[in-house]
C-alpha cells in the first residue's frame, strides 16, 4: 500500500507521513517560528526565518513557505528521479531571481501608483497576507 504525504498549509507548514494503518508520523515541518509547536513535534524542521508575524500570518512567511515548499518539491522530484540534474539546477536557479523580480516590480513607482489608483474606490477586496 502507497504511503500518502500530506502538506497542511496554513500560517504554518506541516509535513507528515500518513502509514497504511492511520498512524501519522511527522516527519517534518515548514515554520517560521524557532521553538513553535510544529517545531517541537518535527523530527526535522525547515525554518524559513522571515520574522515576527504579529497575531495574523503575514505575506512574507506565506510568501517564503511558497517558496519553501516549491524548494522541498524540487528535491523530491530530484531524489525520485522525476527531473534530471539539469532540470534541477534550472529550477533552483530560476529561485535564486526571484529577489530581483522583486525589487524591479517595486521599483516600477508609476505602475503601482496606476493599480493603487484603479483599486482605490473598491467595494471589496481580498488580501493575502
Amino acid at each position: 500500500m502507497p504511503i500518502v504525504v500530506i502538506f497542511e498549509i496554513s500560517y504554518m507548514v506541516t509535513l507528515a507521513v500518513v502509514l497504511p494503518a492511520g498512524k501519522v508520523n511527522k516527519i517534518g515541518g515548514i515554520v517560521n517560528v524557532i521553538g513553535s509547536s510544529i517545531a517541537r513535534e518535527a523530527d526535522n524542521v525547515f525554518y524559513t526565518l522571515a520574522g515576527p508575524e504579529i497575531s495574523v500570518a503575514t505575506t512574507k512567511a506565506y510568501s517564503t513557505q511558497l517558496i519553501a515548499t516549491y524548494a522541498l518539491a524540487i528535491q523530491f522530484a530530484k531524489v525520485r528521479g522525476q527531473i534530471t540534474e539539469e532540470q534541477y539546477t534550472g529550477y533552483i536557479e530560476e529561485l535564486q531571481t526571484i529577489p530581483d523580480k522583486i525589487s524591479k516590480i517595486i521599483a516600477d513607482k508609476e505602475r503601482i501608483q496606476w493599480f493603487a489608483a484603479k483599486q482605490a474606490n473598491a467595494k471589496d477586496a481580498f488580501f493575502v497576507g
